[in-house]
């Protein structure tokens, strides 16, 4: 509050006495990359669908917990800055415990959902500068191939984007340890 109790006030006075806010709900703000809104464009056919469909997000505070409500992405900003290359998306989340405040930080998750997709170990691939590689089996011997593996993954494994075809055998573990042509059993 700006004033200490027992100060004089009257009605001319140029700042409020408090400020009342409802935080029943709280907007989380988030950026989305140009790319990311481009993706969920061709997803969905539109960005109202793509609003309409999204999954419920999760959103993890500052000391590293989740946060016990799930939010909804309710709008996405159609302007994108030219500086960050980003569009600005707004959550609501259900705030009846009064964990969340103003100007409190926090990161959103959104849940990824892939559906008959090629998932492969990390240790089965070899990051040479910025392309990934993996040694398919060809003939009984190793032949390194390029593949495009998603940004988002668990630490374990990578969701292969392309690169690899159902059936394909790779060499799954120590790929790292192996040169081009080497005989594999």
């Amino acid at each position: 509050m700006p004033f200490r109790a027992g100060a004089l006030v009257s009605p001319s006075l140029p700042q409020p006495l408090t400020t009342v806010s409802d935080n029943s709900d709280m907007y989380v703000y988030f950026s989305m990359t140009e790319n990311q809104l481009l993706a969920l464009t061709r997803e969905y056919g539109s960005m109202d669908d793509a609003l309409k469909n999204m999954p419920e997000v999760e959103l993890k505070l500052n000391d590293n917990s989740v946060y016990e409500k799930k939010g909804v992405i309710e709008s996405i900003s159609g302007v994108i800055d030219r500086q960050t290359g980003t569009v600005t998306a707004r959550v609501v989340f259900p705030n009846e415990s009064r964990l969340l405040h103003s100007g409190a930080s926090g990161s959103v998750v959104i849940p990824s959902t892939y559906k008959n997709c090629i998932v492969i170990p990390q240790g089965a691939t070899v990051w040479l500068q910025d392309k990934t590689l993996v040694y398919k089996v060809v003939d009984g011997k190793a032949v390194s191939t390029l593949i495009t593996v998603s940004d988002i993954n668990n630490g374990r494994e990578y969701v292969v984007l392309d690169g690899l075809n159902p059936g394909d055998e790779i060499v799954s573990e120590g790929a790292g340890l192996i040169r081009e042509s080497t005989v594999v059993k």
